[in-house]
């Protein structure tokens, strides 16, 4: 306590030194050191912060350790979107509480590595210039390196209620290095040594009536807007046609401003990095070098802010980790894609709206981020199999960018009147669509008449979205939906849906409906009408079970099935605890749930990765709902005592039909053998005389059963 007093009043001595006899003044607070300073005019272009531990009066004898445009130094999306032109960035005094800089300032945030003091300087680039009653701090600003006790954090910038929701803007500057795999403990490095420093903003609306007393924890649904979207397009009541109004947690629209230069003129808000990255070496602030090199690295530098924010919002917002959601449209259906295959763990559910799938073009602003689509640069991803994943596979449905077996709940819309260049409705979305139906995923895949914008619904009269009321358009899509889905519950994947004779056709990526020349089902979904119950799924270590039926009770009617049964394949998805091992047999049945009569069983083993599936289930619409039950059979409960002669109590042959063997050594008169279902409900009991013995089970029900003598039990199947 006594050190952390006088390093303060040095931190205080040194910050209002510098404040009292330069236009640079600096100071550290929460984790970061705070460089401000008054403009010059004329303005430039682009300001260079240096930095040396050493007094300094020539860049030559410093490090440069950021650059920024007067978009980043003055909080011009903050201005833009809160449609305040005299704000300037809320910053952390020295006592820790907050005041807002003047319009004449500009900001700067430098993140230590290290407990030391610095000299900083601000300076036009092109001069060398450095003079302390100018443009340097006049004393080394103090700074701690302490990521437990002092870690970096998001800070307040504007606070309102919007139309009933609480709303806070929040700000975030990232650590930019070249070594990108050497991140603080407590903050990862965001971006390459040319854009340290980079501010980002985020808004958090929160519910009308959420409730974190008592330690309770709600969810968190992201939205991420398109290519020449901002943040403040994701507010509640934005997008109805979607519904995005947070019932329990927080929405949380980020905003992806990469200022760059493109072709030659310095962009701001109109720049994003598709809500992924950009290369390694890429100087975005240099209007004659920042070309992206042949075989250069794409670091997913934004991905790495987006997953701190995250994290950082379970501590300040109480969220739940397990109730994470990840929405997207256009570049953030693409950067929503690319997020839940890079984190599939992190997140519940992802919502995926207009992704083209093929990633970016040499005609759009993702050449200037990624290169040349020929040379598919590599990424810092790597794939379950150990190989790297490439920058064209990073945004498709069906690529791995992880090592990750599952992949959280899909939801894709797209719309066959969508033009909008490689976002658009073509071949390979469709071709995508399909190969995400075969691998089992359990997405649920959707397409209709609309356009490209998620608004356009009603111009289209469109299937799935052709009003605001919630009576005409669909409640998939909807905050309020996803917020009861949970990260750490398994769920039942279905798919192979394009097989089912009553199968929707996408036709073969033409634009366009029928009546417009178009090809294929003007609407349609693969697996969109199944549903199941989330709060009875039964996941054990020998078993796992699902009650599921297709949706006819929805107050949207194009919600319901059309049709009477639809048949599908089935696997099992994120499992908790049922995960049998390479070559295990399981026993599977699908029963009606009201009258218990089996309508489909089997045996089956694992599949590759041991995902556990099984083709040929058939689903009824509500009411009619039936249970899905895997039940591991150990190599145990299979053993007869001709392999094994020292087992006490044996079966054979397992599987059976209508006859039973049992062997007991060690006999002695009346004993009493039980035959159980897995439910433990006595199904029938035998007097046995001698040691080996035939039981005659014709009467039970194919399934799996238990047979009891005194404490020994085992597993069979009845056929």
């Amino acid at each position: 306590m006594k050190n952390h007093f006088l390093y303060l009043v040095l931190v205080l001595f040194t910050s209002f030194g510098s404040h009292a006899q330069s236009q640079v003044h600096a100071w550290y607070q929460y984790g970061q050191v705070w460089i401000v300073w008054k403009e010059t005019n004329p303005r430039p272009e682009i300001y260079e912060i240096y930095s040396a531990t050493t007094p300094f009066t020539s860049t030559h004898q410093a490090s440069l350790i950021g650059k920024l445009a007067h978009w980043e130094w003055a909080a011009g999306a903050l201005k833009d979107q809160i449609n305040n032109p005299t704000f300037n960035w809320n910053v952390p005094s020295i006592n820790g509480s907050y005041h807002q800089l003047d319009t004449t300032q500009g900001l700067f945030v430098f993140t230590p590595h290290s407990t030391d003091s610095a000299y900083f300087a601000v300076v036009k680039r092109g001069d060398t210039l450095v003079n302390p009653t100018i443009n340097r701090t006049h004393s080394a600003i103090g700074y701690s390196y302490d990521p437990v006790n002092d870690p970096v954090i998001s800070h307040p910038q504007v606070s309102k209620v919007n139309e009933g929701y609480p709303t806070t803007f929040w700000a975030m500057w990232a650590d930019g290095r070249a070594d990108h795999w050497n991140g603080r403990a407590d903050f990862p490095v965001m971006a390459n040594q040319h854009k340290n420093g980079q501010p980002s903003i985020f808004i958090v609306s929160e519910a009308i009536d959420m409730d974190t007393t008592g330690g309770k924890k709600i969810p968190a649904c992201i939205w991420l807007h398109g290519g020449d979207g901002k943040a403040i397009q994701s507010l509640p009541k934005s997008r109805p046609l979607v519904n995005i109004k947070p019932q329990e947690g927080i929405l949380v629209a980020h905003n992806d401003d990469f200022v760059a230069y493109v072709s030659n003129r310095l962009n701001d808000q109109h720049s994003n990095s598709w809500f992924f990255g950009w290369a390694k070496n890429k100087d975005p602030y240099s209007p004659d070098n920042n070309a992206v090199s042949f075989n250069d690295t794409i670091i997913n530098y934004t991905q790495r802010r987006l997953h701190w924010i995250e994290d950082w919002l379970i501590q300040k917002y109480h969220v739940d980790p397990e109730r994470i959601h990840i929405n997207g449209h256009s570049m953030g259906s693409a950067g929503t894609t690319a997020l839940m295959k890079t984190y599939p763990a992190r997140y519940a559910t992802a919502t995926i709206f207009n992704n083209g799938l093929n990633g970016h073009s040499n005609t759009d602003q993702g050449y200037t981020l990624f290169g040349d689509t020929a040379w598919n640069n590599p990424t810092n991803l790597y794939r379950r199999d150990g190989s790297n994943v490439a920058i064209k596979q990073v945004f498709n449905l069906n690529d791995r960018n992880s090592y990750r077996r599952d992949l959280p709940l899909v939801r894709m819309f797209h719309g066959k009147n969508d033009e909008n260049g490689v976002m658009m409705w073509d071949a390979y979305v469709v071709s995508e669509y399909k190969k995400a139906d075969s691998l089992g995923w359990g997405m649920q895949l959707y397409w209709s008449e609309r356009g490209h914008g998620i608004g356009t619904g009603e111009l289209y009269n469109d299937h799935w979205t052709h009003s605001k009321a919630s009576t005409g358009q669909t409640l998939r899509d909807n905050v309020g939906y996803e917020e009861l889905k949970y990260r750490n519950k398994t769920f039942p994947a279905f798919y192979n849906h394009r097989l089912d004779p009553n199968a929707f056709e996408p036709g073969d990526g033409t634009i366009g409906t029928i009546a417009t020349g178009g090809n294929g089902d003007d609407w349609g979904t693969y697996g969109g009408y199944h549903e199941w119950n989330t709060t009875s799924l039964i996941d054990q270590p020998d078993r796992w079970q699902v009650c599921a039926w297709l949706i006819n009770e929805a107050i949207y009617v194009n919600d319901n099935c059309p049709f009477d049964s639809l048949v599908s394949s089935v696997s099992i998805r994120k499992p908790q605890h049922f995960k049998p091992g390479t070559g295990q047999t399981i026993y599977w049945s699908q029963i009606d749930s009201t009258t218990n009569t089996i309508l489909k069983e089997g045996i089956t083993q694992t599949g590759a990765d041991n995902v556990v599936s099984v083709d040929n289930i058939v689903l009824y619409r509500y009411p009619v709902k039936t249970y899905i039950t895997f039940t591991l059979i150990p190599s145990w409960a299979r053993k007869n005592f001709s392999a094994d002669p020292d087992q006490h109590f044996t079966v054979f042959p397992n599987p059976t039909d209508d006859q039973l063997h049992i062997r007991i050594r060690g006999f002695s008169k009346d004993n009493l053998v039980t035959v159980r279902n897995l439910m433990g409900t006595l199904i029938a009991q035998f007097y046995i005389q001698k040691e080996n013995n035939l039981l005659d089970i014709s009467r039970l029900k194919p399934g799996v059963y238990l047979v009891s003598h005194n404490n020994f039990t085992v597993k069979f199947i009845k056929k």
